[in-house]
Parts: C-alpha cells; structure tokens; sequence
C-alpha cells in the first residue's frame, strides 16, 4: 500500500476534539469500533498501541499489516506476531545511558568519515535522561550527609559529567536531569511524562520505553511504558521503530480497601509472589481494573506498576480515571493541559473515562484480589518473589539458616553462634543480626503515603524512648526533593534523623550497591565470625550480593517495617509475641503501639500535599545551578581522550565496512561457562566496586588509577576495556565448569583453571569460538546492556539456554550474538553436557527465521535440536550485519 493511501484508509476517524480546542484532532478509537466491534472490549493497553499504529501508519514502517494484527490481538498474541511501534519517548539514566550515548558519539564519527553530516545520528524523539546511578554513600550519619555526598558526587564523576554536558548542547531533543534532582522514575511521573501529547494539532497517548526495568513504574499514571535493552533504545532515539511481540494482557480485578495495618507495599510484594507462581508474563502487560483501583493513589498505583520486572510482565498499566487527573494538577501540570488530557481521555476511548467498553476481553483466567485480604509481609532471603507473612519472619528465617545453600537456605552448622563486635564492650550480634537498613529505591522511597507512615512510626518509637542499635547502618535515599519536604512539613524529618536516617542523598545508590562500607567492626565479625547478617530495605530487589557482598540475607519490605526492624535489630522476631524494644524504664514496648493509622497517614498529607509544595520544587533553581557549573567543550563530536579510564570510543564498528558480512557458522568453540538457572545480569555484569587485584582492577592501576580510586564497573561503564574486564566477575558466579566460586573457568585445550576474562582472551588469541551454556531465566534482572556488551568483547558467539529474560535476548541480538533455547524438556544435565566438549552450529545458507530450528552437533558425536531466539525481523537484521551499530550506520549511509 502506498504512503498516502494507507493514511487516508484511516482518515475518517481523524476527528475533532469535543471541549477542547478547536483546532485539535484525535485519532477516535470509538469511531474505528463503528466498523471493528473488538475495539470495544480490546483491553487499553492495547487500544493505546492501536492508536499509535493509526497515527504512525505509512505503509513503510508502520503498515496496515500491524492494525490488522492489533484488531484481532488475542490471535496475534498466541501466535507471536511482531508488530512495528514507535514510542513517543525514551528515557534513560546515566548507568546505561552513557553508553548509549557514546555509541552514537562513536556513530558521529564513523558518518564524518564516509563523507556524511555527523548531525544525521542524533535523538528522533523527547529523551529524558537522569542523572541519578551516581550517588555513592559516603556520609550518612553527619548533618549534613546529603550536601557532603553531592560534593564527593560532582568531584568523583567530573570525566562523565563533562561528556554529558557536551551531550546536552550536541545533540537535540535530549533533556538532561541534574544530579541531586531525584530518581528517573520518580521525575518521570512527577515533570516528565505528558499522559497525552499535544502537538502539530493532534493530541494523542504519551508511550514511554527507558532503559532501566522499572520504567513502568509511570503505568500507575496511565502512561503505557517498558524497559529495554541499550540497544533498543538507541533504535528508537534513532528513529526506528521497536519491533513488538503481540502481548497478551492479564487482567487484576483488584477489590475491596487495604486493610488498616496493611501498606501498598506489602500489595506490591505478594502480588510479585502470585504473579511469579502463575508464570506465563514475560513479554506480555497487566493491566489492572475493578472498584479497588478506585481506592489507590496514583502513588500506590506506581508503587505496583514500579514492580512489574519482579513479577515478570514487561509492562503494568492503571488506565488513565479521575485520581490521573487529580495527580496531575497537584504536581503542577497547568490547568489548560489538564483539561485537554481530560477532554481527549473521555473522547478517544483509550480510558474507562470514555464509557467505551466496559466488558474487557483480557487473556485467560482474571486475577482476582481482595484488598482487604492483604497482610503485611516481606521477601527475602535471596529473591523478590519469596514472600513470607510478617508473622511467619521467625519461624522461616529460623528454617532458612539450616536449609542447605540455595534461594531459601544458607546451611549454617551452628544456628545459635555469636560474634563478639570489637570496641563495644561485650557487645555481639548472631545470625540474623540486622546491619543495614535502608529506606530507598524507586519502589516505595517515592510514595508519600509509605514514608510519612515511616516517619510517623519513628516519631512515636522516639516518644517511647526507642533507639536503633549503634552497629546497623540506618540510610534513607528518598525518590525526590518531594518526599522530603512533605516530611519537613510534617515534623517528621527529624524523629527519623534521631534513629539514624538522614537523607544522603537523591538517587538509585544503594539499590545498585553504593550503600559503602558497614560498620569496620560490624563487617570483621561477619567475616571471621561466619554469620549471616541482614539487611532490610524498601528496595524492589534482594539477589544476594547487591546490596552489599557481605550481607547473605536480604530481606524486602515497606518503609515503615523498615524503621521497625532497625529497632528490633535482627529479623529472627516475632512482632506479635516479642517486644521492638524496651524504654527506659525498662517497659516492653510492642509494634502494636507504635504502629500509625492510616487515619494519621491522611491527615498529614491533606494538610501538606499540595499543589504549592511541587511548585516550590519546580522553581528552586539550586539544583541546576550545581549542575551548570560544570564545564565541558561545545561541537557536534566529542574529543575523545586516549588516556580515559571513564570514557572511550566504542570498539564495535572498528574494521567496519560498508558491506555486509556472511553470517558464518560456529565451528568447534569452547565452553567457557556453564551456569544454572536466573543467571541475572547482576552477574554477568556488575555493578559492584572494582577490586585492585581484578582484570579490570590491574588494568586501571596500569593507568595510573590508584588503587583506592577504582570505583565501580557502573562509574566506568563509558570504557570499554574496564567493561570487558569485568564481565562474569561476580565474587559469587556459580559456574559449574569449576568448583570455586567467583570469576574463574577452565581453559578448556589446557585444561586450566583461570579468570573467565584470561580464558577467553586466548579463545580470542588462538581464533577460537566460545560459546556459553545456561539453564532457565538467563539475563534477569536490570536491563544492562553492558551484560550483552561485555559477552561480545570476551568472544562470545552464542548463548544455549532453558529460557532467557526478554531484554537481555533482545539485547544479545542487538551485539550479533546468537540466542538458541534448549527444546523443552532439555537442558544441559539432560543431555549430559559437562562444558568441556566443543560444539558447533550450522547456519551458512540458513535463512534464519524467528522460532526456526537450529541444530547443534557436539564432539562426543552427539546432537540437539534448539530453537532460534531472535525473535522478530529486526533482530535477525541486527545478528546478520554483526550488531546494531553497523546495522544502523549502514542504513544512515543509504
């Protein structure tokens, strides 16, 4: 079909906007249902990619094809059929958006060597990007904790600060958010998202993708948004269109009203367990309905949509109802715009706001919940899923010390050991023994309702005489300068002061492991006393390691349980039977008593939250202010400096050419991983500090970085080199090829146990393919695609496993590395591979279409039949030009 003809197909239900201004139009859904019935019980996350298809349709890209497919979506879905979107925004943060900018620095370059204007690679759409993975804990106790660690933030990251300031005036349509300002998804729902764009006399959904998991966290302001890979969204800043599977949509019929003692917190994390249980979410939305909704915040609505990678959907949606225009106005969105949103909303039919559908056709069995049924809880030791009932935190933690090591187990001999803490005049700790708690992460520190119960909860222990133990580690990181002046307002900053929480800071640092050092004493005892310390947190994640590497037990929970914890001093209690504390006259005080209502909860924010508070944000101009006075170079291309430890030019299109390659097979390549099941990108890539006797620690001291200085793979994940050094160094990386834990593998022709990074280098030296093998959910966790990244640097040519996490596949294809899954029923204990074997896979003359069989022939004479993973045509297009960059600079040159 031809460009104009495919629009004007479309063009009768290009109609007027009723009650808003006379020269807006709007693509009507409940037109188009006139003649398509479906439209009508289409679930809105879907109408809302609909729409964009009727708007985005040019019979190139986006093509007729792709209406057809969302007209009958539920056929679509079960048969996996791609379709062609284009989101409206992209939104990054620093720990994966500096990459994606020096690739496209790197892209400017390689144009003005083949003649070309270097402006052509540049953002297509609005790119919000935060500066918020910086911010490292250095100060936390100290008055003035959060100014101290802001300094240290700008003084630390100068190298990366002045590459984003030339970002900022090099390329258009990219907003930079200051350090100190908040966290990417927190900034997102409060300034950043539109709900509907008005623009060129259309006004249509506002669509969201960001490189961080949690984008979705803007779905609880009906805002349809996902996480991917960098790679991805280099496409789409470009102007490609992402390349979609046809979702399937679970509907939640949520009911009733939380009960009086239970959070939106605790919601959040059962409703992970149930999710997780149910399976079936990856690559496809929730979307949530029924009267409970009614009763939610837009605020406790974020906080559930925030954990939709910990449940396993790739988006969550609350469509858009009168508690998404009420946020709107108390954030300060004009009221002019608020209106449009609103007329659009009940026009369109892309919102219940339309009456256009009330009989939701979603797929399967609807998920009931009852509100009122909930209970508080946390999850831990090891993962987000694994929820278990506040009243049942004794007995299991009990259960978990002598379960043998695994997900909830740690195999500990002696359950009642004791660690003496030196200089603390006898004072000891056992398993179990709280040392770190932290109220942070993008989940909860952004939601009102959770930290004024919080601080309510610390007002009255402080009343009561309570005190936090000396050796726990209190920090409190909140989602923005929001939440802290609500709790200004209400007095309710310093009772969480007295305990030990001051703010640190405004940003993702203790959720990536910028939590610092604990206590010196505190950390000797764990290690020389073997025991198992603890950590709670209101983080959304708990893999072992993350917070901190000496910390076994992790456990997840709400911010007020936070604060209780802290108190109690170890997890191993029992609330309903053991007393949080004693006063000082040696009372026994309960949990009970100090416990806030939410009855206190609402009338503290309805005297403080208000529209004024966020227009007080808005105009305070500090923030920028630390930011401006950062200097950088202007120019439409980076000066790339050879001496660089934080940002060098990207290495995939050196020996590039114009042509593209045959795809070759993979001819006898070497094992060099064998790992088990949820693998998660935490381990293929961490984020964790450098140590000095590392691959990559060695390297930078060879540079002339002390060894005090080395900071993390995150500050340095603009260098390539450091990068490639430190995939698969993970001090817990299970590989099965060996029996010690850590980053080390056998060279398979030697026979040698070795780092990962060493043995693949001679791979790499003798020619030789690598290959790695894995068992189920390979690559969960954040969407980095540094763990894509680095595997292409070591050699790797191809991931075999049980199943993948959809981004890090997605994000595999994108570097040129072949994604196979093993047959069901099949996987490397079945087959009996032992990693030492070699393997090789024919694919020279294949055609190489998505779910096609791929055959794999072993050494011992044996061979398996796996299925190609690359998913829709885009990614076939990005393995056959040998990854995205090439992939992109050769289209830009046509």
């Amino acid at each position: 079909i031809k460009k104009a003809d495919a629009k004007n197909k479309y063009k009768s239900l290009l109609l007027p906007l009723r009650g808003g201004a006379s020269s807006t139009s709007y693509y009507s859904l409940k037109e188009l249902g006139k003649s398509e019935p479906s439209v009508k019980r289409m679930p809105y996350s879907i109408r809302i990619l609909l729409e964009s298809s009727l708007r985005n349709l040019d019979g190139d890209m986006v093509t007729q094809d792709d209406v057809h497919k969302l007209l009958d979506w539920k056929t679509s879905s079960q048969w996996k059929k791609d379709i062609q979107f284009r989101p409206e925004r992209v939104i990054l943060q620093d720990f994966t958006g500096i990459p994606s900018l020096v690739d496209m620095a790197t892209m400017r370059d390689e144009l003005s060597a083949q003649g070309l204007p270097p402006e052509l690679v540049n953002p297509r759409c609005p790119v919000d990007f935060a500066i918020d993975h910086s911010l490292e804990v250095f100060h936390y106790r100290e008055t003035d904790s959060c100014a101290r660690n802001e300094r240290m933030e700008l003084a630390k990251n100068k190298e990366r600060f002045e590459f984003l300031k030339w970002s900022q005036q090099a390329f258009s349509n990219l907003n930079i958010i200051a350090p100190g300002s908040g966290i990417l998804h927190q900034m997102n729902l409060e300034k950043c998202s539109k709900v509907a764009i008005h623009k060129n006399g259309l006004i249509y959904p506002d669509t969201a993708v960001g490189t961080d998991s949690h984008t979705p966290m803007v779905g609880g302001l009906g805002v349809l948004s996902w996480g991917l890979g960098g790679i991805e969204a280099e496409g789409v800043m470009l102007g490609l269109p992402l390349s979609l599977t046809v979702p399937k949509v679970f509907g939640i019929n949520l009911k009733g009203k939380l009960p009086p003692t239970a959070t939106i917190t605790d919601l959040a994390l059962k409703l992970t367990n149930l999710l997780r249980r149910r399976g079936g979410l990856v690559g496809n939305f929730v979307e949530f309905f029924g009267e409970g909704v009614k009763t939610l915040s837009v605020t406790d609505r974020a906080t559930l949509a925030n954990m939709c990678p910990e449940y396993g959907a790739t988006s969550a949606l609350f469509p858009i109802d009168e508690n998404t225009m009420e946020y709107l106005a108390l954030t300060g969105r004009c009221p002019e715009r608020c209106q449009i949103i609103k007329d659009y909303a009940r026009n369109s039919g892309i919102s219940p706001l339309s009456s256009f559908g009330d009989d939701i056709d979603y797929t399967g069995d609807i998920m009931e919940i009852d509100l009122s049924e909930v209970e508080p809880g946390i999850c831990g030791p090891k993962r987000p899923q694994d929820w278990i009932p506040l009243r049942d935190c004794k007995k299991d933690f009990e259960m978990c010390l002598e379960k043998k090591d695994g997900f909830k187990g740690f195999g500990i001999a002696d359950p009642k050991k004791r660690a003496i803490l030196a200089d603390t005049n006898g004072m000891s700790i056992t398993h179990g023994a709280i040392v770190m708690a932290a109220i942070t992460s993008c989940t909860n520190a952004s939601n009102p309702n959770l930290l004024v119960a919080a601080g309510l909860l610390a007002k009255k222990a402080r009343e009561k005489g309570l005190q936090i133990p000396p050796f726990i580690k209190t920090l409190f990181g909140p989602g923005s300068r929001s939440i802290t002046s609500i709790l200004e307002k209400a007095n309710l900053i310093a009772p969480l002061e007295e305990l030990g929480f001051r703010v640190i800071g405004y940003g993702c640092s203790m959720c990536i492991g910028h939590s610092g050092p604990l206590e010196e004493n505190v950390e000797k005892a764990i290690k020389t006393g073997e025991i198992i310390g603890c950590s709670v947190s209101s983080m959304n994640r708990n893999y072992e390691g993350r917070l901190h590497p000496y910390i076994k037990a992790n456990y997840l929970m709400s911010p007020p349980l936070v604060v209780a914890f802290a108190l109690a001093g170890n997890i191993n209690i029992d609330f309903d039977k053991s007393p949080i504390g004693h006063n000082q006259q040696g009372r026994p005080i309960f949990l009970y008593e100090i416990w806030p209502s939410q009855e206190e909860i609402n009338g503290i924010l309805g005297k403080v939250m208000n529209q004024e508070l966020f227009q007080e944000i808005l105009s305070d101009s500090s923030i920028q202010q630390r930011w401006d006075s950062v200097e950088s170079i202007s120019g439409l291309t980076w000066n790339w400096k050879s001496d660089s430890t934080f940002v060098k030019k990207s290495p995939f299109l050196e020996d590039f050419s114009m042509e593209v390659p045959m795809v070759k097979n993979i001819s006898n390549a070497n094992c060099l991983l064998k790992l088990g099941n949820s693998i998660s990108t935490d381990f293929i890539s961490p984020l964790s500090g450098i140590l000095p006797n590392s691959d990559a620690g060695q390297y930078l001291q060879n540079h002339g970085v002390n060894a005090s200085e080395l900071s993390s793979f995150g500050f340095r994940r603009g260098n390539y080199e450091v990068m490639s050094r430190g995939t698969f160094s993970h001090a817990r990386l299970e590989n099965k090829m060996v029996e010690t834990l850590g980053p080390f593998t056998i060279h398979v022709p030697s026979n040698q146990t070795m780092s990962v990074y060493n043995a693949a280098n001679k791979y790499k030296e003798n020619n030789t393919p690598s290959i790695i093998i894995a068992g189920m959910d390979y690559g969960i966790g954040n969407s980095r695609a540094w763990a894509a990244k680095g595997s292409k640097m070591i050699g790797v040519k191809c991931v075999i496993a049980e199943s993948f996490d959809r981004i890090h596949k997605s994000n595999l294809a994108g570097m040129g590395i072949l994604p196979l899954q093993f047959k069901p029923g099949q996987n490397a204990e079945i087959l009996k591979l032992s990693g030492l074997e070699q393997f090789s896979i024919q694919l020279e003359g294949e055609s190489l279409i998505s779910g096609q069989d791929i055959n794999v022939l072993v050494s011992t004479g044996m061979e398996f039949e796996t299925t190609l993973r690359l998913d829709n045509q885009l990614e076939v297009d990005f393995f056959k030009n040998g990854g995205f960059l090439p992939y992109v600079v050769r289209n830009f040159a046509k």
